[in-house]
Order: C-alpha cells, then structure tokens, then sequence
C-alpha cells in the first residue's frame, strides 16, 4: 500500500517460454534494471522497481552469490 503504486500498475505474464512485464499506464511508472519500460521482456535475474518497491525476478531457484556463512565450530555428535 503506497501512493507510487497503482491499483493495476504492472503484470508480469508467461508467454509460452518467455516472461514479460508490462505497466499498465502507471503515473509512477515501472523500472527494469533502471530502465523505466512499457513492455519489456524479463530474464532471470532482472531487478524490477515499482515505486518504492524492489523485485528480483528469477525463473527457478536463485543461485546464491557466495556459500553461506559457518558461525562457530561444529564438533560432530558422539555415537
């Protein structure tokens, strides 16, 4: 809920296998990487903006940018 962001502002629709955003006459606008768009076609990890919201677009699971953090050590349970 906020006031850059229209009732109707974007859609994101699956056309076959591809995906694109559209907005949907928006005051605001939508934003692809920095981009303001009216469609575009979105890939895997596109950062979208809609207002003051940010979305990562992903198709699948994201992969992690560095393996996860291991606090303390770990003594292996005895048997």
């Amino acid at each position: 809920d906020d006031g850059g962001v229209g009732l109707l502002h974007a859609m994101i629709e699956d056309r076959g296998d591809e995906y694109f955003i559209s907005d949907l006459g928006s005051s605001e606008g939508t934003f692809q990487n920095g981009d303001r768009i009216l469609e575009s076609k979105l890939t895997s990890g596109d950062e979208l903006k809609v207002g003051p919201f940010r979305i990562q677009f992903f198709i699948g699971i994201p992969k992690p940018a560095a393996p996860p953090k291991v606090s303390g050590t770990q003594t292996p349970a005895a048997p």
